[in-house]
This record gives C-alpha cells, structure tokens and sequence, in this order.
C-alpha cells in the first residue's frame, strides 16, 4: 500500500495514483517525485513550494523531499488538479555556499566539519573514507558540489538518503537484494535487455594537472655593463636570490617594492630580473646567480598493461589544474582507467520485485549465454499501476560506463573551459550579523528623590475711593473702573440715613 504525506498530512486519497512516479537516480543525481493531486469541494488541498513531501511503502519510508514546483489545471468549476514536481533532501545541500580549505585531513574529517559548519540538519552516520586528501579547496560552492569533488577525488561514490545522512563510500561495496539468472523470477520475462560497446574505450590516459614545486635551481646569466633585465627560464614559487659576482644583492618585488630600497626586482608572471641603473650588473661571464624553486607544470601518462594487451592503445587526455601533486595525479589517473578501459555494457530490466536502488552492485548470471557480469544500479524508476500494484524500472551500467558517462557530460557541458582551485587565493570571510536593539527609559518622578523648591510672592493694591471726593448718584451704575468716582446712593436702609 502506498501512501503519500505533504508536511505530514496524508493526502494519498487525492491523488491520481496512475500519475505518481519516483526516479531514483545514481549517487550524486537528485531523486524526483511527480504526481498529480485533486482538490474539489470538501476535499480542498492547494500545495505550497518547498512543503516538506514523503512516500510510504508498506508504511516504509521510500522518499522524502521537497516540492520544487506545480502547475495548476481547472478541470471544472468544482475541480482543480496540480502536477506536482519534488527534488530529494540534495535540494537542501544546494541551498548554502562554502568556502574553507582543508590540508592533509580525512575525507570522512571533511564532510563531518562540512555538515557541523554548513548544514547541521544532515548527519553523517554513513560516512566511510579514511583517504587523506593532501589539499582541496572549496571556493563557493554548495555542499552537493563539495561532496561532488570530493567523490571524483577519491572514485567513491555518495549520496544523501530519505532521512538526510550522507552515505560517502567505496565504489562496489553495497550489494543488490537479489541476482539476476536465467530461471529467476525477480524480473518480468522479456525486459531484460544488454548491449555493449567498443567505442569509448581508452587505455592511455594523460593527465594535466596544476602547477608544482620542483627542486631548487640556479640560473647564470652573462653581465654586459649595461643591461639591466634578464628573462628567468622558470616561474619560481617564492623570492629568489640573487648573486652578482658572489656578492648577495637585495630582491624586491617588481611594481610593488619601493625603487630605492633594493638592488634588484622580481617579476613573478613576467619570470625576470630587473638591476637599477646604480646596480647594473658588470660584464663577465656567469657573474650572475639567480637562486629559486621552480614551478612546473604537472604532466603524467598512465596505461592499463591488461586492456592494451587486450585491445591495443586507445589515448585521451584529461587536465584538472587542481591536482597539486605527483600521488594525487597518479590516484585521479586510476580512476580514470578504472572507467574507461574495458567497453561499456549497459541493461536495462523490469520487475515488480521492491528493494532495488541506485549504486547497489546487482549480478546477472546467465548458463546458457554464458557470462556472469555485476552491474551499478544506474536508476530505479518506480510507476504506479494501482494503488496496491507498482512496477520498477531498473537500469544498469558498469562501474566504467558510469565513469565514461559522467566524463562525457561533464565535456559537453564545459567544453574546453577548466576552473582553477583557488590554491594560491586568500579566502577572506566577511560577516555582517543583523540585530535588533529595543531602547527602554522608566522615569519616576519623586518629590522624596526630586524636591523642587518654590518662591510664591504676592502683591496686593488696594485702591478706595472713599474721602476722594465720592459723588454719589441714583442707581442702577456700574463702575467703570478703579478713577470712577461715582457710587450708587441708597435711599432705604443706607448709614447715611
């Protein structure tokens, strides 16, 4: 029984489950989920970008990711359907990007400070490399690109299961359920089909790789009198020395050093060096000495004894400017070999049987054709017929087909084009943190904590009109102010009566 949940809401009812499809692809590719859901009255579901997706089997978790995108289709007034598109947990490794260098550390060292650093929602129970990596850098690139790099590195294989761990491990190590023979019936009969092919064959590889360090060397040069730049045979990795008739002469760096501090200048890309006009070196012959470690170009061939005996030489060369040294270069070269050197085969099979996924190592054995041969799970495409009834579609390739593959799309999308490492760069971190700051002010006014003293003056005048000569008059009147004179006179009950 197969049931689906969109941020842990089962929604398996409102799905039209002839539309459901589950891709499980190798290691590094990202795991899709489509299927088309119905929303109608009493039953309305509108999905929502990057709501969290998973798949049940037998209440067995067989997906889990996030719905990338959906288009919508009104089908009546009452019924609306959306096609919906999920990408696996990688769609979570792609989201940040990182940016450190790691020297002479693990492989399993590196993905765990990785995933504690960048994403500590992963976890890493399925990390399994002890390869020390001299050097790699990782200059902004996501985590599914740094696991990427470091699995062509290494040939290991990797990918980020249903749960987010991250399974980093050696190629041909995780075997199939089940074989596949001439009388078994864990395939539908008819569907297994192989074919094989000489063309991409190689056996010869050359690599070209980054720059190196060689032994330290001395170049002589023949002073004149009056010249003052001599052009260097060899890019030197740091500051060289310079000797003019065995006397030790002063080395700036050209166009950054000041001219009158030293007595002769190094120019890193131009390779020379540059005497002033005060120390122009005297003639002679190999009076000058130019002391430094040169930097070579790494170049190295590799063959498979076994496949030219076999085939004859099939040659093609590869560059990487990223590989930095001689053991590097030779374990990239294997690698190389192990993909190319004997022909692709690659099947395909139909089955009905649950329990197959992409990198296990799955063996057909066939009696009467006359070969055994194990094959990578190269996808795994699951398709419902009904509810309780669901098909897989299995494709294979071998582990060198795989590797021919990836090499050929990898040509095709970058052409000629090669992306420098970053050694030699500083890798300068920046951040800038965004805070909120909340002010708050409580005054308290107090006459205990705060007296305030007043000064309250008053001044009163009195003016009367009385003795001033009072003119009294028949009332009603109002006064018309403190000047006026005149007062009613009362005629009953006055004192004056």
């Amino acid at each position: 029984m197969i049931s689906v949940e969109i941020n842990s809401v089962d929604v398996s009812s409102l799905i039209d489950m002839g539309s459901l499809r589950k891709d499980d692809a190798l290691n590094n590719k990202v795991d899709s989920l489509t299927f088309s859901i119905q929303s109608y009255i009493g039953h309305v579901f509108v999905p929502v970008l990057d709501a969290e997706v998973e798949l049940f089997i037998d209440a067995v978790k067989h997906y889990g990711g996030r719905i990338t995108s959906f288009n919508e289709r009104v089908e009546s007034d009452k019924i609306v359907s959306y096609d919906i598109t999920c990408a696996d947990y990688s769609q979570d490794a792609n989201r940040i990007l990182i940016q450190e260098r790691f020297t002479n550390e693990t492989v399993e060292a590196i993905i765990i400070a990785l995933v504690a650093d960048y994403a500590p929602d992963f976890t890493t129970a399925n990390v399994d490399c002890a390869i020390v990596v001299t050097t790699v850098t990782f200059d902004r690139i996501t985590l599914l690109e740094a696991l990427n790099k470091l699995s062509k590195l290494t040939n290991f294989s990797f990918y980020i299961d249903y749960n987010k761990d991250i399974h980093f491990f050696q190629r041909n190590a995780e075997p199939a359920p089940f074989i596949l023979t001439d009388d078994t019936l864990f395939y539908i009969k008819d569907t297994l089909e192989i074919s094989r092919d000489l063309s991409q064959l190689r056996n010869r590889v050359y690599i070209r790789g980054g720059e190196i360090e060689g032994e330290s060397r001395t170049e002589k040069f023949n002073g004149d009198g009056t010249k003052l730049t001599f052009v260097l045979g060899n890019k030197f990795s740091t500051l060289p020395t310079v000797t003019v008739n065995s006397v030790a002469k002063t080395v700036g760096i050209d166009f950054i050093d000041q001219e009158a501090d030293f007595d002769s200048f190094w120019n890193y890309q131009q390779k020379y060096i540059r005497f002033k006009t005060g120390t122009v070196p005297a003639a002679g012959t190999n009076n000058i000495f130019v002391t430094g470690t040169p930097l070579f170009v790494l170049i190295m061939r590799l063959d498979d004894v076994a496949s030219v005996a076999q085939y004859g030489i099939y040659e093609f060369a590869t560059e990487d400017p990223t590989i930095k040294s001689r053991d590097e270069a030779k374990k990239f070269g294997i690698a190389q070999l192990d993909a190319y050197s004997k022909s692709i085969v690659e099947g395909s099979f139909r089955t009905y049987t649950p329990g197959l996924r992409s990198g296990q190592l799955l063996t057909i054995k066939s009696v009467w054709r006359g070969w055994e041969e194990n094959f990578l799970i190269q996808k795994v495409t699951l398709t419902m017929v009904t509810n309780e009834v669901y098909i897989y579609t299995v494709q294979l390739a071998t582990l060198r087909t795989m590797g021919i593959i990836d090499f050929l799309i990898n040509l095709m999308l970058s052409g000629n084009e090669t992306v420098a490492d970053g050694e030699s760069e500083v890798l300068q971190k920046v951040f800038f943190k965004a805070e909120m700051l909340g002010l708050q002010e409580t005054v308290v006014t107090s006459k205990l904590h705060n007296p305030l003293t007043e000064n309250l003056g008053i001044d009163d005048v009195v003016t009367s009109n009385i003795d001033f000569g009072t003119v009294f008059v028949l009332g009603p009147y109002v006064i018309t102010g403190p000047a006026d004179t005149k007062r009613t006179f009362i005629l009953n009950g006055s004192l004056l009566g």
